[in-house]
């Protein structure tokens, strides 16, 4: 039995419990799910499935998510792709890559119901962000 899955999104996190349960939210609502723990996985992920979403943590061990959103700003092809990012319960988003991709973080803990209108809301926002 195959499933409507209509949209790609990538998980980017080194934390293997945090991308089981954020992945079975996600397949629970339909969405394909690719994962990568590290910017070289990742990057190759949105070379070959170009992804309608990235979610990763905004500070993360062994993961340079300012330099990868760089990246991805930076090539026309992934510029569209919006980045939602997982915050810890009293951090803040680092300025820089609020700078890099201006959003509302998801704050943890979260429920199921968070992730999902995060993941919405930021899917739309693709839709409407300019190519140039």
């Amino acid at each position: 039995m195959t499933k409507d899955v209509s949209r790609r999104i990538l998980l980017l996190n080194h934390d293997q419990n945090e991308t089981a349960t954020i992945s079975q939210i996600l397949l629970l609502n339909k969405y394909q799910v690719l994962r990568a723990s590290n910017n070289r996985e990742a990057m190759a992920l949105v070379k070959k499935s170009t992804p309608d979403l990235i979610i990763t943590n905004a500070r993360s061990n062994g993961i340079d998510v300012e330099g990868l959103i760089g990246i991805l700003r930076s090539d026309p092809k992934f510029r569209r792709i919006p980045v939602l990012f997982v915050v810890e319960q009293g951090d803040s988003l680092p300025v820089e890559l609020a700078a890099l991709n201006p959003g509302h973080p998801l704050m943890k803990p979260f429920t199921r119901e968070q992730l999902a209108i995060a993941v919405q809301k930021n899917l739309k926002c693709q839709q409407s962000r300019p190519t140039g």
